[in-house]
């Protein structure tokens, strides 16, 4: 006998006996294609009457999650597909940091996830979609969303939790996007934030302006970005011939001066010195300089000078030079693009979108073409 406890959201035994059939069904439990058993043997099994079981498949049929033959029976659908309700104009967002449905989204406890949450905002009122957020709960949200009657849903990085989103198929119920490059790209929908392919870019862009040796700082903390970083100049780099990865340093988070001029005497003893230095974010510009300063290199005349920031942080002013600068969407630009790319992923019914995030430049007076 089944019981129900776990489908605490459902206000009748048919929608019960839905959801329990339906997870099994997501989760393949039941195999695409597999017969269900016959009507009274399901009641047995839900211990409900006959007439709850068919009350049961008609919702399912009509989510198209099964497939009825006549004189043959009944099989789970052999390719799912999720249907929204027709005019439904709910994008769902999940929020892990959420104790429940109806908490808000508190900015100064998530200060990174709030300007996300309003960029996605921003970008669903303008077509018209509004946006409801989701706190985790023992229920799978692949059993959930019918719930909170959505027609997508956009997803933070989280390994731990897209194990789970892959586990019971999510992406093949309900279009998702994911906020981050997973581990798991081919098989999720997503937008990038900062990416091998978006640096590779930047540094193709520097390449096409004849620079060939490079200086690269960037954060020393193993993570995402930093992968991205070293791993987008190799790429560029090594393409052109130029890839030395004596190139690389990394700069811890609050760095005393005497790492940034151990790193610069280390540029300056290779046998080709760096032509450009390339800072990721502005925090690590002031110890480059007093290092440069130190060694009496002028910039540009000696070195040129590229950083590569948030939007949200424009490059500051050094003694009258106007930082040469690349800009990356801030938080809140992303999150807006995220939405749109969900929505375009919802209206024109694609399969795959993986969107590397824009970038600009800003000319200055640091960056001197060879």
């Amino acid at each position: 006998m089944h019981k129900f406890a776990e489908y605490s959201i459902i206000n009748s035994r048919p929608e019960a006996v839905r959801y329990a059939l339906r997870s099994q069904i997501i989760s393949g439990g039941i195999a695409p294609g597999e017969k269900l058993p016959p009507t009274d043997e399901l009641a047995r099994m839900y211990n409900v009457s006959k007439d709850t079981i068919s009350h049961a498949m008609s919702l399912l049929a009509e989510e198209k999650l099964i497939v009825r033959r006549r004189g043959a029976g009944t099989f789970a659908a052999p390719d799912l597909k999720y249907i929204p309700e027709p005019g439904c104009r709910n994008i769902g967002i999940y929020l892990p940091m959420l104790k429940s449905d109806r908490e808000l989204l508190d900015p100064q406890i998530s200060p990174t996830t709030f300007q996300l949450f309003t960029g996605a905002l921003e970008a669903l009122k303008n077509s018209g979609y509004v946006l409801t957020t989701i706190a985790p709960c023992d229920t799978p949200l692949s059993e959930r969303i019918r719930h909170f009657h959505i027609a997508g849903l956009l997803l933070p990085n989280r390994e731990d939790f897209l194990e789970d989103v892959i586990k019971y198929q999510l992406p093949e119920i309900i279009p998702c996007m994911v906020m981050g490059k997973p581990n798991h790209s081919t098989r999720l929908n997503y937008v990038e934030e900062l990416s091998d392919s978006s640096v590779e870019a930047i540094f193709n862009f520097l390449i096409k302006k004849q620079f060939r040796h490079f200086g690269v700082f960037g954060s020393s903390q193993l993570d995402f970005q930093r992968t991205a970083i070293f791993r987008g100049y190799r790429n560029a780099a090594s393409a052109a011939k130029c890839y030395n990865i004596r190139s690389e340093k990394p700069i811890s988070e609050n760095a005393p001066q005497i790492e940034y001029d151990i790193a610069i005497d280390e540029l300056l003893s290779l046998p080709e010195k760096p032509e450009i230095l390339t800072v990721f974010r502005s925090r690590f510009l002031p110890g480059v300089l007093r290092a440069l300063q130190k060694r009496k290199l002028r910039v540009p005349e000696d070195i040129s000078l590229l950083l590569i920031e948030n939007e949200s942080g424009r490059p500051p002013v050094y003694e009258g030079m106007n930082i040469s600068s690349i800009l990356l969407p801030s938080k809140y630009k992303y999150g807006k693009i995220a939405g749109e790319k969900l929505l375009d992923l919802i209206r024109q019914n694609k399969t795959c979108v993986q969107y590397d995030i824009p970038w600009t430049f800003h000319a200055g007076n640091t960056l001197k073409n060879n």
